[in-house]
């Protein structure tokens, strides 16, 4: 299948998954619904986690439990306490598609001052080291690959300016964001980067693995040494980066073994209300910031990671572990000690 041809059937998906929550009568049925689902995307990595919360038994309890007679807001903030909060997914939550002021003005999305330095923004921070740069980014924000462009304009033009032999990238507390952003690595490499990404839709209950370029070619003019520096909070599509550079070998990767979950595709939405989003969390925010949210939608994903043989395979797929493996606050340390090694080597 093309990648257009999964998406629209994924699309197809999501909606009847939509339309048959619509169609539901009362909460209790909504919960049965709700409670099916997440088992059905987590049910292979509670196996393997030997996690046995989520039993008939506990469904019965919840189904006591709930109240008719509340109103939508309240059975959202029950689902969030009761099933939510205790999957072990990152990517299940409940959110608003929506944020509004009290008064009901729109929020904007940068609140604080923007940097705009040469090599320093409130995302990245590019230095340099001998004959080495290194790049800290914090975030592949869709909102940020823009805002991010320059840098790397900047950093082209100082590397074919520069004797500059080696590159790291630090992700180390990336949550990630959107795929979308690896194109900017593309200045540091002159070939396509092509990525296997491998996993099984357990909605659709098929393969939908394709061969795509998460860093497409650049105008590199030479050869660089490459580090991706991780650790346990690398999430989400900064996982997916670590799994493309170990997969490829475009880069060498030292620290911890990452958060994980950066296999297949952006998980499905299912909504919950056009209320307001009236959840305790809900109310931290707004209490901190002013904030209302809207349009509640539960976040779920729908892949398992599928291994180089064909099989589902959490052990080795979920998370990625390090070329090079040490205490992530040393991941720098030990990234420009194995570059002078490397060096030394040369001259020898």
């Amino acid at each position: 299948m093309t990648f257009k041809e999964i998406k629209d059937k994924r699309k197809e998906q999501e909606q009847l998954i939509q339309n048959k929550y619509n169609n539901l009568d009362s909460y209790k049925q909504k919960l049965v619904y709700i409670y099916n689902i997440l088992l059905q995307s987590q049910q292979l990595y509670l196996e393997y986690r030997n996690d046995v919360i989520f039993t008939n038994e506990y469904l019965e309890q919840l189904i006591s439990e709930l109240d008719e007679n509340i109103d939508e807001s309240e059975f959202v903030n029950f689902i969030e306490e009761k099933i939510v909060s205790k999957m072990l997914s990152d990517h299940i939550y409940i959110y608003p598609l929506v944020w509004e002021n009290e008064d009901g003005s729109e929020i904007k999305n940068e609140s604080i001052e923007e940097i705009n330095e040469p090599f320093k923004n409130r995302n990245v921070e590019i230095t340099f080291t001998n004959d080495t740069a290194i790049i800290k980014i914090k975030s592949f924000s869709n909102k940020r690959i823009d805002k991010d462009a320059y840098l790397f304009k900047n950093l082209e033009q100082y590397l074919n300016e520069n004797d500059i032999d080696n590159i790291i990238i630090d992700i180390r507390g990336n949550g990630g964001g959107s795929d979308a952003y690896f194109k900017h690595f593309s200045i540091f490499t002159d070939e396509d980067v092509n990525f296997n990404d491998a996993s099984y839709d357990l909605f659709m209950q098929q393969d939908l693995s394709i061969i795509w370029t998460p860093i497409p070619k650049g105008e590199c003019k030479k050869h660089y040494n490459k580090y991706l520096l991780i650790d346990n909070k690398v999430f989400s599509t900064a996982e997916k980066l670590a799994k493309c550079c170990k997969q490829t070998g475009y880069a060498t990767l030292i620290g911890e073994q990452t958060l994980g979950e950066g296999n297949g595709f952006t998980p499905y939405r299912l909504k919950l209300s056009d209320g307001i989003y009236k959840t305790k969390k809900a109310e931290s925010i707004r209490k901190q910031y002013g904030a209302i949210g809207k349009q509640v939608v539960l976040n779920f994903p729908t892949d398992a990671p599928i291994n180089e043989y064909g099989q589902i395979d959490y052990e080795n797929c979920y998370n990625t572990k390090p070329d090079i493996e040490c205490q992530s606050e040393e991941a720098l340390d030990v990234a420009l000690e194995t570059i002078k090694e490397s060096q030394a080597k040369k001259h020898k």
